[in-house]
């Protein structure tokens, strides 16, 4: 038996509808499939429990950074005192505390135009086993927390603008995509205005080894010289003299040099080598070989050298 028309739209409109899970990951702010900025991104809600009592908190998701979410939460629930925190502890990692731009999403009749002073807020990584303490309502345009980013409405909310600054600013260096900005929806990627960034990077670098390489000297090259170099401004040798190292005895031909340079007079030059050289040994190439003292025999030294040169004695 079919239904009138009314009967059967009235049961369909009784029929609850299966709620659709939301991921988390299509709530950033930065959209990850186009690098867009959802300007009207939606707030989550962050509930645990705290002894027998349930506790919200609105939370931002902005981007991920290698597969952690990287979110934004109230000022007031987070604190370096463990004992100041409302936040579980664990939920933030590496936070940081920075001043953001905010806006209002419904002012009040009169209102529309009045600046909403910057504030702070709290970023961080979300862990991956407290994703599951975050959720979205679709139901509901407005979520109310027990800790909303304004306590005067919980529309006040940073701007998508200044998020999405922020998280470029400390977080998307470890991103594998963080050479991507984020855009407004809508907006063409400026392609050109990247390769033009690059290539001004490059050049910039280019300049900075040149200055560093001309500032480094080079090792001067050290001109060898003669050692023998002729003295100027001194006397010259007498006439009959011959020059040292020639007839000095085999006196140190340097020092005569450097004793000429000095202006030390040739006749002490020579007088300073005689006695230098007095008394000196001369020393063959090879030491004589050691034989064994012959037996005195009465003669005279005479009469042992004239034996030894084969000379026969007599007396």
């Amino acid at each position: 038996m079919e239904l009138p028309p009314e009967e059967e739209e009235r049961q369909l409109e009784e029929v609850p509808e299966t709620p659709v899970p939301i991921v988390l990951r299509h709530c950033l702010v930065v959209i990850e499939e186009t690098k867009e900025l959802d300007l009207e991104y939606p707030v989550g809600l962050f509930e645990f429990a705290s002894g027998e009592t349930s506790v919200s908190i609105a939370v931002i998701l902005i981007s991920q950074v290698e597969g952690r979410l990287v979110c934004a939460f109230p000022a007031s629930c987070w604190h370096r005192v463990v004992s100041k925190r409302i936040l579980p502890t664990g939920s933030l990692l590496k936070p940081v505390s920075l001043q953001v731009e905010f806006t209002d999403r419904d002012p009040p009749v009169g209102f529309e135009d009045s600046a909403i002073p910057a504030q702070r807020v709290w970023l961080g990584l979300l862990p991956a086993e407290f994703e599951d303490y975050v959720t979205f309502d679709s139901s509901v345009e407005q979520v109310e927390p027990d800790y909303p980013f304004d306590s005067r409405s919980p529309a006040v909310l940073p701007t998508a603008d200044s998020l999405a600054a922020a998280f470029e600013q400390h977080f998307a260096f470890s991103s594998a995509t963080s050479g991507a900005e984020p855009r407004r929806r809508g907006q063409r990627p400026d392609l050109d205005s990247r390769l033009s960034l690059l290539e001004t990077s490059f050049a910039e670098l280019a300049t900075d080894v040149k200055k560093a390489l001309s500032g480094v000297r080079q090792p001067a090259i050290k001109k060898t010289e003669p050692t023998a170099r002729a003295s100027f401004g001194h006397p010259c040798p007498p006439p009959g003299l011959v020059a040292a190292g020639d007839n000095y005895g085999g006196a140190d031909f340097e020092v005569v040099s450097a004793a000429r340079n000095a202006g030390i007079p040739e006749a002490q030059i020579q007088e300073m080598v005689r006695l230098a050289m007095k008394g000196k040994p001369n020393l063959n190439d090879l030491p004589r070989p050691r034989t064994a003292p012959r037996p005195s025999n009465g003669l005279s030294d005479s009469e042992d050298e004239a034996n030894e040169q084969g000379g026969a004695f007599q007396l």
